[in-house]
């Protein structure tokens, strides 16, 4: 499917879409400003320090965990965009 299908299926559904794929969903998010319509938040990843590797991917789940702890309403991202960084918005490991 389409990204555009992709973002319009979340948006149907509340839900935000969580990608690398900054220069393909940002001008979706651009457009439905354009028409007034709402979407269901964007969390784009940063590619630099990747997230992808395995020993990353841990850490991907538990900064999205943490920015869902922290955003607990179910409609805390409707028409956000947000950032996650490698190296930023990971946990910190505490004793």
């Amino acid at each position: 499917r389409s990204d555009a299908e992709i973002f319009g299926e979340a948006a149907a559904e509340g839900r935000a879409v969580v990608t690398f794929d900054v220069s393909d969903y940002l001008p979706l998010v651009h457009r439905s400003i354009q028409l007034d319509h709402r979407h269901g938040g964007l969390i784009l990843l940063s590619s630099a320090g990747s997230w992808t590797c395995g020993a990353a991917t841990g850490r991907l789940v538990a900064a999205l965990e943490g920015l869902l702890r922290a955003h607990p309403a179910d409609d805390a991202f409707t028409d956000r965009v947000e950032w996650l960084q490698p190296g930023i918005d990971q946990p910190l490991d505490l004793p």
